[in-house]
């Protein structure tokens, strides 16, 4: 709660976690830096190559060099306070008027509009009027989720039922590829791993050691990557 214009009308503060895109973690899991998961993430590159992780052969191959290095957790806490800097100074440049005035922004929440942290899930731009629309080309009113997979960092993550329209999603696919493609922002290191990978590598690092000990794993459901709360 922040303050109250009128008997009907208090303004509160809330968090909003932004639709269809996946930055690197800077917290995780929990409050844990990611750094303290570089032995953990070393170790199960490990059971990897001793065919000891319940996974396939080509997602390990996959991962596997990303973890060896030691370093995996490491690296994403870097990527994650560089996405989280990129983040800001987009939000300095896009929500500064021409006469150095802030404007509002604007959100879009999802159907099912909070996620189970009673975070607004929702799309996020700069609110412009009606004259700054009328001459601005489509592309032109990108939303932040968009121009964060843009500079490459943020992978491209839509999940159902919260799918951008026709229009938005073509765009999202054409920007993650470009990044990708182009070694953009986190892209240019080839020993990044993207959010969601981060996190199931460290469940399944979790579920891993469970089986290495001899006791009962828990359910795989624990290692879906497709959620990114």
């Amino acid at each position: 709660y922040i303050r109250t214009t009128d008997g009907d009308t208090p303004y509160v503060s809330i968090s909003i976690r932004m639709l269809s895109i996946d930055t690197p973690e800077v917290h995780y899991p929990g409050n844990l830096k990611p750094s303290t998961q570089d032995q953990n993430l070393a170790m199960l590159a490990g059971w990897m190559q001793e065919g000891k992780a319940p996974l396939s052969k080509g997602l390990a191959e996959y991962l596997r060099p990303k973890l060896a290095t030691g370093t995996a957790g490491t690296l994403q806490e870097r990527q994650g306070e560089t996405a989280t800097t990129v983040f800001e100074n987009l939000l300095n440049e896009k929500l500064t008027e021409p006469n150095g005035s802030k404007r509002n922004v604007f959100l879009r929440a999802a159907d099912q509009p909070f996620d189970q942290y009673g975070r607004l899930l929702a799309y996020m731009a700069p609110c412009y009027d009606y004259k700054e629309l009328a001459s601005m080309a489509y592309g032109e009113r990108a939303t932040f989720n968009l121009l964060m997979v843009e500079s490459g960092w943020a992978a491209s993550f839509p999940i159902y039922p919260s799918i951008p329209k026709h229009a938005d999603l073509v765009m999202l696919w054409k920007a993650a590829k470009d990044a990708y493609n182009n070694n953009k922002g986190a892209w240019a290191d080839s020993m990044m791993l993207t959010g969601y990978e981060y996190r199931m590598c460290v469940k399944l690092y979790k579920v891993t050691k469970r089986l290495v000990e001899g006791e009962s794993p828990v359910s795989y459901t624990h290692l879906r990557a497709t959620r990114p709360y």
